[in-house]
């Protein structure tokens, strides 16, 4: 018989806790949220013993129709994948340290083929617009805009870049921190619910060095040269924006240079990708300049031909 203290939220919070000096904050606090919201309220007072195929299924069922936390509408696709992937990794935690039977089979949680998303990317009269209104209105918000269509970063990589991280002669951007803002795992009473954090990118391949065309390095240097090393490119200030902020300014410069489609801060990234490919960059280039960790992860997700890509490779055929 299992221990009583070996329900499976009590073996998530030995798991998390176990984890945690070798997590990034950012990485623990997603997973305690998962375990809090998604774990503990459905399946925590069960034993592993008991989650078979069934069972399983019913909760995956529940988190698609139900699953936020408000009761109205189900969770991602995403979500529940990284829900079962914690259950996956505390459960073999579990059965490794004695904690729950080894000879029980993790249930199979059955889940349908995520359906590809089409991502955003600003067409070419919209990026003229665009890149028009930042050259006339220069600002370091503007600046900072213009950086992610011509190197893709992302909004967390642009809010913590500093000035120091900027290759005047080289023309090269080096990343090599990220900001976020994550649930406070420590919040008590009044304590803020969130906390910024500034940490490294997301993954390995994420810390990189990205060349920038001859014009933009122009412009950094203009704007740059004369600043100190450690404030930010993004207020030219010892003041960091956090990406929320940056995102509401993104928003109110769209509007301000007239463009009426509502595109998302990603789609800056998504854009610089497709532009390098219609430039015949090679695409494992790109995927370095992304900072991914495979090409594949590039072509399946980032890039995305365009018709004018299609019907210039269609008439190669006559050649």
């Amino acid at each position: 018989m299992p221990g009583k203290h070996n329900n499976i939220s009590g073996l998530t919070k030995k798991y998390l806790s176990a984890r945690r000096p070798f997590l990034k904050e950012s990485s623990y606090a997603h997973y305690a949220e998962l375990a809090e919201n998604y774990i503990d309220p459905y399946v925590g007072r069960m034993h592993f013993e008991d989650l078979g195929n069934n069972t399983a299924g019913k909760y995956i069922t529940q988190l698609k129709t139900c699953g936020k936390t408000s009761g109205k509408g189900g969770l991602s696709d995403k979500t529940i994948r990284d829900i079962c992937s914690l259950l996956k990794s505390v459960y073999y935690f579990a059965s490794e340290n004695g904690d729950c039977p080894s000879d029980i089979r993790f249930p199979r949680f059955t889940m349908s083929k995520p359906a590809r998303m089409k991502s955003q990317v600003l067409t070419k009269p919209h990026q003229k617009q665009l890149e028009a209104y930042l050259t006339a209105n220069p600002s370091p918000e503007n600046i900072g805009i213009m950086l992610c269509l011509y190197t893709g970063m992302r909004i967390g990589e642009i809010c913590a870049l500093k000035w120091s991280d900027v290759d005047f002669e080289g023309c090269l951007i080096n990343v090599n921190r990220t900001v976020l803002r994550i649930r406070n795992t420590e919040a008590r009473g009044k304590q803020p619910k969130t906390v910024i954090v500034t940490g490294t990118p997301k993954t390995e391949s994420s810390q990189r060095a990205i060349p920038v065309p001859k014009a933009i390095g122009k412009l950094l240097k203009t704007e740059g040269k004369q600043m100190p090393g450690d404030y930010f490119v993004a207020t030219c200030s010892s003041k960091q924006m956090e990406p929320r902020r940056y995102y509401e300014k993104y928003k109110q410069i769209l509007r301000k240079g007239g463009i009426s489609v509502d595109y998302t801060f990603h789609a800056l990234r998504h854009t610089y990708a497709t532009r390098c490919i219609e430039s015949g960059i090679d695409p494992k280039v790109v995927s370095e300049l992304l900072g991914h960790s495979s090409v594949t992860i590039t072509l399946n997700r980032y890039v995305h031909p365009t018709m004018e890509m299609k019907k210039r490779s269609v008439e190669r055929l006559l050649r």
